[in-house]
């Protein structure tokens, strides 16, 4: 940004190390960027971490996801922060009710059955859900990193170890706090 003087647009509260040195806009729900191909709309999507955004563009039909969905697999790492469990489910569904006909994801190529996917993700996480809960069921006294270990089999990767407890402890504050699976 600095070499091109070009304006970073961010999440709303977000400030970059070079924040001092380049222009910041900030983002917020239904704000608009204007392109040459179309205005991309902000659609406020955490869960996967607390400051996601995705942007609609209703010229295309099409919704620039981010890491809220990925263009392989069954799922993306929630566990940032306490609670987004609960704002990942809700941004499934503001995507869900966007009803694209076409997904950008910032991974992996493009997803041309939005729904289906979107089903598939949600159905995953809330399998995950009751697979913590019913794990935590038949060990109470666990903790966490122990649950991990349980709920992912077996020994899990040093450098993926503190993501899965972090998943894990947003689980269950979510089945703790939020609601129950299902």
């Amino acid at each position: 940004m600095r070499k091109t003087g070009g304006t970073l647009l961010a999440p709303a509260g977000y400030a970059p190390p070079e924040a001092s040195s380049i222009a910041v806009h900030s983002l917020s729900d239904g704000d608009r960027v204007a392109t040459d191909q179309g205005d991309l709309v902000v659609v406020e999507t955490p869960g996967h971490s607390r400051d996601h955004l995705a942007l609609h563009w209703p010229d295309a039909d099409a919704v620039f996801v981010g890491d809220l969905l990925l263009g392989r697999g069954n799922t993306t790492w929630v566990g940032e922060y306490l609670g987004c469990v609960k704002d990942y489910l809700a941004s499934l569904e503001k995507i869900r009710e966007l009803n694209p006909s076409l997904l950008y994801p910032t991974h992996g190529p493009p997803i041309r059955e939005p729904l289906v996917v979107i089903n598939r993700y949600r159905r995953h996480r809330m399998e995950r859900l009751k697979q913590v809960q019913e794990t935590r069921a038949i060990h109470p006294q666990a903790d966490p990193r122990e649950l991990a270990e349980l709920v992912y089999g077996g020994e899990i990767p040093v450098k993926l170890r503190k993501a899965a407890v972090s998943a894990v402890k947003a689980a269950l504050y979510h089945l703790d706090r939020e609601s129950e699976p299902g």
